[in-house]
């Protein structure tokens, strides 16, 4: 350890001896919308006509040049035939890196020079735009720039700038107001799983923004991407290095009101170590399957010993610990560089490490059900009480490439540890089934680890043929350790019992999941001529995902021999020595193992896939994409369902399918396109909702059941676009799309009479279709400042098909009113809006900005029967960012965040034919303040 951090220290020191800095960037072809490769790149001190410095772009279109002194430069952009561009006043720093991306576009007259100069402050957003640009697909982006701009600090903050885009539990993305079952996320084009295996999307709040190169969502699909996404598909695109050495520590706290500094229930303090982190003295001590005596049975020693030493093994502690939770924090560092080994070759690095820790506290969370008596809204059952959580994230990435003239080898590992804790103290009430009124303790803590070691291959075999490959295996484990619940049911004197016929008894549950996945992909372009104009492409394919998944449970409740009341309502008594049961007093608390066979399943499913697709300029104003893909999927399975009928290996889903695409695009003139798209895509079940099991939440007091006739989705996307590229970077676009789904999937209660038991089920079809706005422009700039402004919204409408018992069941409570066959599709928001107004001060080196971000009511939980729909209430988010750079070379920064100033609360309602008075679930996160300072070196 002493080594590697003298080594550090080293290498710190001769970077800052020996500091330069560097222009580097992308250019790209704007006639053949892709980059490009060999352009001319010239770099010399603003004023000076004489060439100083030289570099030609590689086989990426990208460039870097290294510069020895800072100052203001122009770079001269040229390349046979086309309009040589000079990006003027880049103001380049010690020891920084300056991007500067452009796109070349033909000249009219190629024997006639024509240069055109800009000014680098209006050149900050043309590579993404250049991308969007050239897109065969409805793209939309966020540059480094932009993302830099709004001051976020993690991927998942930044993308809500999107138009139609919108993060649920502050890092999960959905697209267009579609769940997530329907949106996906890449990782540099490849497949890599979440922190939770059940989700399409990747959490995205542990990538911070100064890695990443683009944010790219693809909105309509084409043959070479994965079918199985339909609002959009989110590519985190990192950095391959940076030019330079460049070297990021960071530090950030945060305060809120409402949630800090209150003395929150908890976890006991064994049970996290100082990072908040399972400690490791919470491990199962045995197997559920193991067969505990009963009391009553107890004939010898050797079994009372047993049951005693058993009983005896678990922690002490049922009853929540009481915690002064603190700030929260974070902590960071990233690193990058490159080496150059001859003229065309390099090898470079980036690297990453970052820990933050969030600690809640809600006075008030309400979670709460309700039943339909006589068409009006009664109280059915509900918690509500004291939450604290304690959220603790570490990452580490580390990714190296080699580059030369032809080809690019990259290599990355990513690996991301969560830990989510949370205690509860509360009253829980029963009010119609089996009427009761109890207090309740509750503890949970969750492991989430991800190791992911993606690898890449890029080849330019010749002028026509490039060649690339990825292969990501991963593997993932979600543990769930030792979840505690405790129910005491208060009599009308006030004393407390243990009531196995009103509550369940105490309890403690451990679970885990392992999954092994592989993916891998690979592609072939041929460029070619058709009627004598290049730009045309053929791209062939093929793709491989499997998935392979273990889930076990193990959980035991404890039981009570003789009169609870001698307890005392203590939860900690439960578990103390002086309360365990023996034969002497035939008194005292025991452990029953409770192994639930439905509880415990293998899972593996396997994607084969392969396409074909070509890219045609049908003439000067029409490009069209055409392709087929083919997927293969199909699902095994290894359990037993309630009936006791067990599956070995057994094919739940064996489906082929192709999928169509064409994307065609019409040039109104250079700055204005029209395009359209049709797509076939896919969504299928996940492994729980495709299985045979019957798993039981403790904590919720819920079922999920499993269903084995579950489908696949289809859906068929149709897409329309209008945009308009305007100078210094200006956009707007105008767009509509409608979607029909085929055997769409959604959560459903399992009947009438079972409000906490829910399964996935096929609904019969359904329909969305909306429009989008968006522009973004600059109210006022000039060299000094820029006030500038994006606004993006969408407005959607769903319906789907009900099927005739969900129709029957909504009837018979509906009294008079009269019942449509149609209702919303769940998860589905009517409306997104994402605005903000920024204020760049060059001089002061000082940015600010406000965001506002709010999605309309979107139906959470479908009712069935008694039981009404609950909707997700809409959430304003209005949120103000500012940094101020300072020091020399501007190498710190400070940036102040203040979050919900609206201070809003997060909610979901019932909905009985628009009465919505009845809380389902609600917490008030309050308005978050945080300060960051970062400096590079």
């Amino acid at each position: 350890m002493k080594k590697i951090i003298l080594f550090l220290l080293f290498t710190v020191a001769l970077q800052a001896t020996f500091a330069q800095s560097a222009i580097s960037g992308l250019v790209m072809d704007g006639d053949l919308n892709e980059p490009l490769a060999f352009a001319n790149v010239i770099v010399r001190e603003k004023g000076q006509t004489q060439t100083t410095l030289g570099s030609i772009t590689d086989f990426e279109g990208r460039y870097s040049i290294i510069v020895s002194a800072q100052g203001l430069y122009e770079v001269e952009f040229s390349y046979l035939g086309y309009k040589t561009i000079v990006i003027s006043d880049i103001e380049v720093g010690d020891n920084e890196e300056v991007p500067v991306n452009v796109t070349l576009n033909p000249s009219s007259n190629q024997l006639e020079e024509v240069v055109l100069t800009v000014s680098a402050k209006k050149n900050n957003e043309a590579a993404v735009l250049a991308i969007q640009k050239g897109a065969i697909t409805l793209l939309d982006g966020l540059s480094a720039q932009t993302i830099k701009k709004s001051g976020d600090g993690n991927v998942a903050t930044a993308i809500k700038r999107i138009p139609g885009v919108s993060v649920q539990g502050g890092k999960f993305v959905y697209v267009r107001g579609l769940g997530d079952r329907y949106s996906k996320t890449l990782l540099g084009n490849v497949e890599v799983p979440g922190l939770d295996p059940d989700r399409n999307t990747l959490q995205l709040d542990v990538f911070p923004t100064n890695l990443i190169d683009n944010l790219l969502i693809n909105k309509s699909a084409s043959a070479d991407l994965p079918a199985d996404f339909t609002g959009g598909l989110v590519d985190v695109i990192l950095k391959d290095f940076s030019a330079i050495p460049e070297y990021s520590v960071s530090i950030s706290t945060g305060y809120n009101a409402a949630t800090n500094f209150k003395d929150a229930p908890t976890l006991p303090g064994f049970s996290l170590n100082k990072l908040g982190f399972d400690s490791g003295s919470n491990e199962l001590p045995f197997n559920s399957i193991v067969d505990f005596p009963r009391p009553v049975n107890v004939n010898n020693t050797q079994q009372e010993t047993f049951l005693i030493s058993s009983t005896n093994a678990f922690t002490k502690q049922m009853g929540v610990s009481r915690e002064n939770n603190l700030m929260d924090y974070s902590i960071g560092g990233t690193a990058s560089n490159q080496y150059n080994i001859s003229d065309k070759v390099s090898i470079g690095f980036i690297a990453s490490m970052n820990y933050k820790l969030d600690t809640d506290y809600y006075e008030n969370a309400i979670n709460r059900s309700v039943a339909v008596r006589n068409t009006k809204q009664e109280d059915f059952d509900g918690q509500q009480g004291e939450l604290g959580t304690t959220t603790a994230i570490a990452s580490g990435l580390f990714g190296v490439s080699l580059k030369t003239g032809v080809f690019k080898h990259k290599a990355t590992i990513l690996a991301i540890r969560s830990g989510e804790s949370m205690g509860f103290d509360g009253i829980i009430e029963d009010y119609i089934e089996n009427p009761y009124s109890g207090v309740t303790n509750t503890m949970t803590h969750t492991e989430r680890e991800i190791l992911t070691v993606p690898f890449s291959g890029a080849y330019r075999l010749s002028e026509k043929f490039s060649f690339d490959w990825k292969f990501a295996p991963s593997v993932v484990r979600v543990r769930d350790i030792d979840f505690r619940k405790t129910v005491f049911n208060v009599l009308g004197n006030g004393n407390r019992i243990i009531d196995n016929s009103s509550t369940a008894l105490p309890l403690r549950l451990w679970r885990d999941l392992e999954e092994y996945g592989v993916s891998a992909k690979a592609d072939l372009k041929y460029d070619f001529k058709l009627f004598s104009k290049p730009g045309n492409k053929l791209k062939v394919g093929a793709a491989y995902n499997t998935k392979d998944r273990k889930f076990g449970t193990d959980l035991f409740s404890i039981g009570y021999r003789g009169n609870s009341m001698d307890l005392d309502g203590n939860y900690n008594n439960i578990l103390n020595s002086s309360f365990i049961w023996n034969s002497t007093k035939d008194t005292g608390s025991f452990v029953i193992g409770d192994y639930q066979p439905t509880n415990q399943y293998k899972a593996q499913n396997e994607t084969i896939g392969a396409y074909i697709s070509s890219e045609l300029n049908i003439s000067e104003k029409i490009k069209a994409t055409l392709g087929v893909r083919y997927e293969e999927y199909n699902v095994l399975y290894s359990g037993q369902n309630v009936s006791g009928e067990v599956y070995d290996n057994e094919e739940f889903i064996n489906v082929k399918d192709f999928y169509p695409s064409a994307n065609f695009i019409y040039s109104i003139n250079d700055d204005t396109k029209l395009r359209a798209s049709y797509s076939m895509t896919t969504a299928r079940p996940s492994f729980k909702e495709n299985s045979a099991a019957n798993i039981y939440d403790p904590i919720t007091e819920r079922f999920f059941v499993g269903n084995i006739d579950l489908k696949p989705t289809y859906i068929d996307n149709f897409d329309m676009r209008w945009e308009h590229y305007g100078k210094e970077n200006r956009f707007m676009a105008i767009s509509g799309f409608y979607k029909k789904f085929e055997n769409p999937i959604e959560i459903n209660y399992y009947d009438v009479t079972t409000p906490n038991t829910l399964i996935a089920r096929n609904t019969k079809e359904a329909t969305v279709y909306g429009i989008e706005v968006e522009m973004r422009n600059s109210i006022y700039s000039n060299d000094n400042y820029r006030l500038s402004f994006n606004v993006n919204s969408s407005l959607i409408v769903s319906e789907l098909e009900m099927s005739d018992n969900e129709l029957i069941a909504r009837q018979s409570v509906a009294g008079d009113r009269v019942i449509g066959t149609t209702r919303k599709l769940q998860g589905q928001s009517p409306y997104l809006v994402n605005a903000g107004i920024t204020y760049d001060l060059f001089e002061n080196n000082l940015e600010a900005g406000v965001f506002y971000n709010v999605q309309g009511r979107a139906l959470e939980v479908i009712g069935v029967g008694q039981f009404p729909d609950v909707y997700t209430e809409p959430f304003h988010s209005l949120n103000l960012n500012a940094s101020k750079s300072f020091g020399q070379n501007n190498k710190k920064t400070l940036t102040l965040k203040i979050d919900n100033l609206l201070n809003d609360v997060i909610e979901s309602r019932f909905d009985y034919f628009g009465n919505a008075d009845f809380i389902f679930s609600s917490i008030k996160p309050g308005v978050n303040i945080s300060l960051t300072f970062s400096y590079k070196f």
